[in-house]
């Protein structure tokens, strides 16, 4: 009777086994084949929105100085209206000065054209995903990342995969920092009709001199870096029509604090 039942549990206990082993092979192959999915989405996706990055960069620079250029030139010619020679020379520069206007205006065009179009989702879907998709790198460099996501729906108008990416890289760049040192820690909440994202991380954070430089474009305290990373990122949330913060200190972590108004009219 003994022999019975302790084959018996023996039996069950190797069931349970098979069990639990084929849902962790299950659960892999589909964390697998949502990354898989996401580097499929990630390439064409990066790759158009810093082609738009650099031309809002290079259209923000051109116009400020052609419009001064401009501006001075219509001063002058209103002063030497009986000097031919100078007064041809400037009307040339006008020309050219209009035609950097155009080029400018053309950037801005084609953007306004390739604009996204947005549906009303939850953004807590979006983290979830971005989080999933980093889990594994963070356990292997020894970080454990907390989501507090509440249960509710916290809707917004987003573009899903543009959204997980601006997550996923702060994410990312948030597990490199805090390497076999700490905890990152992802939090929503909705307050003063607009939903917050903090992403709060324990890494080595930023010197005082960088802080004000992270967003900018090509700047990156990484080697072999393009630094186009977080500009990128303020591209995605600013086309959310949200707005992003930055609190770091060296040896401190870094906290990146998010919002976005609960619903706009584009």
């Amino acid at each position: 009777m003994l022999i019975g039942l302790s084959v018996a549990l023996l039996y069950r206990k190797a069931s349970d086994n098979i069990i639990r082993r084929k849902e962790a092979e299950k659960a892999l192959k589909k964390h697998l084949e949502m990354e898989k999915e996401f580097n499929r989405e990630l390439e064409p996706l990066v790759a158009e929105r810093t082609m738009s990055l650099i031309a809002l960069t290079v259209a923000d620079k051109l116009r400020n100085p052609a419009t001064v250029i401009g501006m001075i030139c219509k001063k002058l010619l209103r002063k030497i209206d009986d000097r031919k020679e100078v007064s041809d020379g400037l009307s040339n520069i006008m020309e050219e000065t209009e035609r950097l206007d155009h080029i400018v205006q053309n950037y801005e065009d084609l953007l306004e054209s390739r604009k996204s179009m947005f549906v009303y989702g939850d953004i807590n879907s979006v983290i979830r995903e971005a989080v999933t998709l980093i889990e594994r790198d963070a356990v292997d460099r020894g970080v454990k990342i907390i989501a507090n996501l509440p249960d509710e729906l916290l809707n917004i108008n987003l573009r899903k995969n543009l959204l997980r990416i601006a997550v996923y890289h702060i994410l990312s760049n948030a597990v490199e920092a805090t390497a076999g040192k700490g905890t990152i820690t992802v939090s929503t909440y909705e307050k003063d009709n607009r939903i917050f994202l903090v992403i709060a991380d324990e890494g080595t954070g930023f010197k005082k001199e960088d802080l004000d430089k992270v967003f900018d474009p090509f700047f990156s305290t990484k080697e072999n870096s393009y630094g186009l990373g977080m500009p990128l990122v303020r591209h995605i949330i600013k086309e959310h029509l949200g707005e992003i913060e930055v609190e770091s200190g060296e040896g401190k972590g870094t906290v990146f604090k998010i919002s976005f108004p609960i619903r706009w009219i584009r």
